[in-house]
């Protein structure tokens, strides 16, 4: 009796409103001049808005260039760790491909390495400072910084400005080369710049063309996104001749520069008008600069503001025809959000049955992974710290590892040393496949610490977390199955044959 009761009321009112419309069939003065001054209350409103448009938009465009010089060091950074970490790894593996009759020309061990790694290339400088893996005669490279820093065991990136093979700036990182234990020389590998890092930057900004470039601790550019012609040795001061800089101009961008941090900031364009956003590359001096012209300045500004006036004005027209109607919709409307409460709440329901299933469903397939001694993993990815490894018990032991209390950064190094030199690449791949959003399973050689070399199978995906990457995943021992199958394999090979 309730409910019809309500209905009815319902239904009185909407009559009664219908019945109020039939009357006033006559607009009265009072009720064409209020919506006509609202109107124009609006439109001066819009004007307003437009007018201090500009500043807004100027600081959306600095917060946006701010991140994305913090986002393309980031980058770089990630590209130059995977670049030291490559030639730290085609140094091991040589020096465990290495024998004492191929260290004088090596090129037979290493130059199958390249296609593994990021580089261009590889080279190897002797112990005694030849330099054997070159395009044309060996020469002394005793004198080199990248030889005297690799030769007493440091690891690093040096730029070649002036390379004889190449119309860019190369990217030299060095390590050293161990045989037997002892260091026997230098290994470098290069990445051209132009070719490999200035396509991280970006060209435009709001459809309007940027400029962005890389600048080394000596005030080098290393590269850069401006079009023009090869310049060897390619100073800043040389480089902001392009954007006709005078000398005190030149002097404010230069300062500008140094006085970049980790943190991106925005500054305004020495000629005036533009932006200038600089960062530091982490745990480098390298810096990173984003130009806005004041052409592009003005050229976004204007359009965004166009852009805004129109799409308000015509918001202001949508919102006064939804007006005149808007009344009649929220009556019909009230009925119809207590139908939808009442589905809201038998959806409600249903919903809190499905978590408690999936509550016990995740219960099941933890008691099975405990089953099926398979350990879970996780391992932090970030940028300027030591990678760190986190599992659980099932996983502890199956790394051999149990009741040695290890931190979460030797339990990472004992994980990721043990994996054999022919296992690595595709490790590696895998977990690129992992930070690229995808899910990716291998089955890989590593080197129990107890049981020797074994067959083991790992899977997992990665997310992204402030600063790098969160990987987790599983890890079982799959050594038995792997090696009876191939077992099965050879039998089946021999039992074919004539």
């Amino acid at each position: 009796m309730k409910h019809v009761s309500n209905s009815a009321a319902y239904n009185s009112e909407l009559n009664a409103f219908h019945h109020t419309n039939i009357k006033e069939e006559h607009l009265k003065p009072i009720q064409v001049i209020i919506p006509i001054l609202l109107f124009l209350m609006i439109i001066m409103i819009m004007c307003l808005f437009a007018f201090f448009q500009r500043k807004r938009v100027i600081d959306n465009a600095e917060q946006v260039t701010n991140q994305m010089a913090e986002y393309i060091a980031g980058n770089i950074a990630n590209e130059m760790a995977y670049a030291k970490s490559s030639i730290k790894f085609a140094a091991s593996s040589v020096s465990q491909s290495m024998t004492s009759e191929e260290l004088e020309h090596p090129e037979d061990v290493i130059l199958p390495m390249v296609e593994n790694t990021p580089f261009g290339g590889i080279e190897y400088i002797r112990a005694d400072g030849m330099n054997v893996m070159t395009i044309g005669e060996p020469f002394d490279a005793s004198n080199r910084i990248y030889y005297m820093e690799g030769i007493q065991g440091h690891t690093g990136v040096w730029n070649n400005y002036h390379p004889k093979t190449s119309k860019e700036t190369l990217m030299n990182y060095y390590t050293p080369l161990l045989y037997q234990g002892e260091i026997v020389g230098v290994l470098t590998g290069y990445i051209a710049a132009t070719t490999q890092i200035a396509p991280l930057f970006e060209t435009q900004l709001y459809g309007q063309e940027i400029f962005g470039l890389l600048v080394d601790e000596n005030d080098m550019v290393i590269c850069s996104t401006f079009q023009a012609e090869y310049i060897k040795n390619l100073t800043l001061s040389v480089f902001l001749n392009r954007f006709g800089y005078n000398g005190e101009q030149k002097n404010m961008f230069t300062d500008i520069i140094h006085e970049a941090t980790e943190v991106a900031a925005s500054y305004q364009d020495p000629a005036g008008g533009g932006r200038i956003s600089v960062v530091t590359i982490p745990g480098t001096e390298w810096k990173i600069a984003i130009i806005v012209p004041k052409s592009s300045v003005d050229d976004f500004v204007n359009q965004y503001t166009r852009n805004s006036v129109i799409t308000m004005i015509l918001i202001s027209v949508i919102l006064i025809i939804y007006a005149t109607s808007l009344l009649v919709k929220n009556m019909l409307r009230r009925k119809e959000i207590a139908i939808q409460n009442e589905q809201l709440e038998l959806a409600n329901q249903r919903y809190d049955e499905e978590n408690k299933q999936a509550i016990r469903e995740i219960s099941i397939i933890k008691d099975i992974i405990a089953s099926a001694n398979m350990g879970t993993w996780r391992i932090e990815l970030i940028d300027g710290k030591m990678p760190r490894m986190f599992v659980d018990d099932t996983m502890e032991n199956l790394l051999g590892l149990s009741g040695k209390n290890r931190t979460p950064e030797e339990t990472y190094d004992d994980w990721f040393r043990n994996i054999t030199p022919e296992a690595l690449p595709s490790v590696l791949e895998s977990v690129e496949k992992m930070k690229d959003g995808k899910n990716a399973e291998n089955t890989y050689l590593w080197m129990h610490p107890y049981k020797g070399v074994r067959y083991v199978r790992c899977g997992g995906t990665a997310q992204k977390i402030p600063g790098g990457f969160l990987l987790s995943g599983y890890h079982y021992d799959v050594d038995e199955v792997v090696r009876e199958d191939q077992a099965k394999a050879a039998m089946k090979a021999a039992m074919m044959r004539p």
